[in-house]
């Protein structure tokens, strides 16, 4: 039996810097991932996936999330498979930013100023 367009899932809005969760309402973007793993909540952040070749439509389940067995194992039921291959952001403690601007806050030094 074919899936009817009713069945078919939309995409996730956004997707956790960390450990991959999604979110589905973009009121999500940019906030604290809501996954506790260890009882500790995940401390990624979602990130928007709003453009079209973020998400391939899951070729297992084509869009439902589910197969004859139940639960889709390749898409965990999502429907989709997140794609885009933009780089994580890096934690904030870890991103080294170089001045690039140093010669115009302190200028070159003149000569007056060396002799």
């Amino acid at each position: 039996m074919r899936p009817q367009l009713s069945d078919k899932k939309l995409p996730p809005y956004a997707v956790c810097t960390v450990c991959g969760h999604y979110a589905y309402s973009v009121m999500e973007i940019k906030k604290q991932c809501s996954q506790v793993v260890n009882k500790k909540r995940c401390k990624g952040i979602y990130r928007p996936a709003l453009m079209r070749d973020d998400w391939k439509e899951c070729p297992d389940c084509g869009r439902t999330g589910r197969v004859a067995t139940g639960k889709c194992g390749k898409c965990a039921g999502v429907g989709w498979l997140y794609v885009n291959s933009h780089p994580k952001p890096k934690q904030k403690d870890q991103t080294v930013q170089p001045d690039l601007f140093q010669n115009l806050k302190t200028g070159p030094k003149s000569n007056r100023e060396t002799g």
